[in-house]
This record gives C-alpha cells, structure tokens and sequence, in this order.
C-alpha cells in the first residue's frame, strides 16, 4: 500500500540522514572526514590513481581504527556507482569487467576482507557541497539500526472507530555505529 510505502522510504531516509536528534550513516559526529583520498571523481580516476586510491585508502581507514577493522563497504553517490558501471578499458563487448568490479578488486587485492562491496544511495549525492558527493569507508558488523516493531497495519473500520481512517504502527530506532572510528568519510575535491 501506497502508507507501507512511505513508511519503507522513511525508515531510508532516517537510516541516512537520521530524524531529528537522531543521527544517519551520513551525518555521525565523532566520523573522521577526508579530504585528501578523492583529489579527482572516482569515475574520472586513472589505472595508476586506483592502484594508488585502493592502498591509501586501506591504509587510512586501518589507522583511523586503531589496527583493530577493514571496511567490508564502500557506500558511494548513486551518480558515482553507475558511472562505474562502464566496461572497463578500450573493449566494450559485454562479459568484460566493469570499472566498479577493477576497484572492488584493487581494494580486495590491497587488503580489503573478500567480501568487500561497494554500494550507493541517492542520499549522498551532492551532500558535502555542490557537485561533490560524501563517500563512506565502514564495516557492516559496527553499523546498527533496530526496528523492534515493524510497520503493522490495522483493519479499516475498526470497532469503536470514530473515522473512516484505519490506524498502522511501528517503531525503530537510529544508527548506531559501535566504533565510530572505524567508520571513515571521504570528500570529493573536485
């Protein structure tokens, strides 16, 4: 139903952005943001910039948490991921590998755990400032959102109603990252 709906698109926007005090994967405070591991659009990046990218961005994120985790997620602007979503190289016949599926690679082959992603949300783009998106380093273990009570409707014309309008509840809380060290922002400079 067209209410499930809405409140499936808001318990999205509250995972990203967060609702009122509460904070989103896009706005933690206590995140460490850099600015200095995306000099260029990651679409835009050279072969030897992503070699050079996937290692200094490992190697940041691990610093940044103490030695102690590895990103497992890369969550980038929807524009970014389907631009990656290219053939990567001079050939263009379908079967070859992406640019997305070169950096998922060059990730894994610096460090990163095998089931290394990257994802993306709408929520990010241009978040940072006109035309540069926010990109995020995390592990999915330190990420957390409850929804102890998920959407339940209730019958139209219930007994004893008043209206013509049927009720629905449910409940969830915000994100909680559980290191917020080892969660990792990352700015578009250009």
């Amino acid at each position: 139903t067209a209410r499930a709906t809405m409140w499936q698109l808001g318990i999205q926007k509250s995972h990203f952005l967060g609702v009122g005090a509460n904070k989103g994967l896009l706005n933690l405070s206590g995140v460490t943001t850099d600015t200095s591991l995306l000099p260029v659009a990651v679409e835009a990046m050279t072969e030897a910039q992503i070699k050079a990218f996937a290692g200094t961005a490992l190697a940041t994120f691990f610093s940044n948490a103490k030695g102690s985790v590895l990103p497992n997620r890369w969550l980038m602007p929807t524009s970014s991921f389907m631009a990656l979503g290219i053939p990567y190289g001079t050939t263009s016949t379908a079967g070859y590998a992406t640019l997305r599926d070169v950096i998922e690679n060059a990730f894994k082959a610096a460090g990163a755990p095998s089931d290394f992603k990257i994802v993306h949300s709408v929520y990010n783009d241009n978040k940072v400032a006109a035309g540069r998106g926010l990109h995020a380093l995390y592990n999915t273990q330190d990420v957390v959102m409850y929804i102890p009570k998920t959407y339940t409707p209730h019958p139209l014309y219930a007994a004893g109603a008043l209206d013509m309008i049927s009720d629905a509840e449910g409940q969830f809380t915000g994100v909680q990252v559980k290191r917020p060290n080892a969660f990792l922002y990352m700015a578009e400079q250009a």
